[in-house]
């Protein structure tokens, strides 16, 4: 899927998102370019913990869908 051609400007926290070959999970509110496929719930960075990022490079990632919406 294709980045869009213009940016949503407040995509929100926690948006599940595709670019290109590429997914991620917003960890803030802003302006994103990829396209929202879903929403996470999971908190992916916490500057306080010990280890702050859940995920690191390389990380294998697995979306079940929690509900679908039409």
């Amino acid at each position: 899927m294709p980045r869009k051609t213009v940016p949503s400007l407040k995509m929100a926290k926690g948006c599940v998102t595709i670019g290109g070959m590429q997914t991620g999970v917003a960890v803030l509110t802003g302006p994103n370019g990829w396209n929202s496929i879903g929403f996470a719930d999971l908190q992916m960075f916490d500057p306080a913990a010990v280890v702050p990022a859940i995920m690191a490079p390389g990380d294998t990632v697995r979306f079940l869908p929690e509900r679908i919406e039409l």
